[in-house]
């Protein structure tokens, strides 16, 4: 899945999936992208298998795309 955020001012973003730590099967991954798609940060495997990421942007326009590693599928 993929999530478009537009900032205004300068913020601290946080990214964090929580399906292993809910007992899920997902191993999941996350990207912080820039709106020309070029990655800043990116996770996976932060708390156990779920990722979680944390960075400080720009006002600007930024992507958040979420993955499942290993071809594994479910909610997160």
């Amino acid at each position: 899945d993929t999530y478009f955020i537009e900032l205004t001012s300068t913020v601290r973003v946080r990214v964090e999936t929580i399906a292993d730590r809910l007992g899920g099967t997902l191993d999941s991954a996350v990207e912080l992208l820039t709106e020309n798609l070029v990655r800043i940060v990116a996770s996976d495997d932060a708390v156990g298998r779920d990722a979680k990421l944390e960075a400080l942007l720009e006002a600007g326009k930024y992507y958040i795309r979420v993955t499942g590693d290993l071809v594994t599928v479910g909610p997160y």
